[in-house]
């Protein structure tokens, strides 16, 4: 096990089919921009305790992410915990992104976002609680929207925004 001193070193450094396991809680903005590599970033430390992450995951087009496990926390401004900006043609550029058992804390007085997407080809948010945000999940413009088993409370606006999708599986 090699120990990195940043999630971002991690990121960097991650090879396809590996899993970054956070050790410590963490606020750092990352950036991810692996082309060609699926891997997943978790944070279960022990059950049911997992790290509390505090900042921004940013994913870049043609990214395969897991992320799970992971307490989001301390949103105290206007931002997104986890945002795929897409592309700005409008086209889908094979951006997969799973979400899972992961929890979104915020201050409803602001507009925080869990998950924003922009022209993914699949996201999936599953086994998810998101309380006081803007909204859970926005996607815009995806090829296929998975949300299975969320609880939304104490929403802005409500919890799933999917303006353009093109096939929506929600349940439970």
């Amino acid at each position: 096990t090699i120990k990195y001193p940043t999630l971002q070193g991690a990121i960097d450094a991650v090879k396809d089919g590996e899993t970054i396991t956070l050790l410590a809680d963490c606020a750092e903005a990352v950036h991810i921009n692996k082309t060609n590599v699926a891997f997943t970033i978790d944070g279960q430390i022990s059950e049911p305790e997992k790290i509390d992450f505090s900042g921004v995951i940013g994913i870049n087009i043609g990214q395969n992410v897991t992320i799970r496990n992971i307490d989001f926390k301390g949103a105290t401004a206007n931002h997104d915990f986890i945002k795929n900006e897409g592309s700005p043609t409008g086209k889908n550029y094979n951006t997969t992104l799973l979400v899972e058992n992961c929890s979104f804390t915020g201050n409803s007085e602001y507009n925080v976002v869990a998950v924003r997407t922009i022209h993914p080809t699949h996201t999936q948010i599953i086994n998810c609680t998101a309380d006081g945000l803007h909204s859970l999940l926005q996607n815009t413009g995806g090829q296929e929207v998975t949300v299975d088993n969320v609880v939304v409370i104490n929403g802005k606006e409500g919890g799933l925004a999917l303006g353009g999708v093109r096939a929506a599986d929600v349940k439970n």
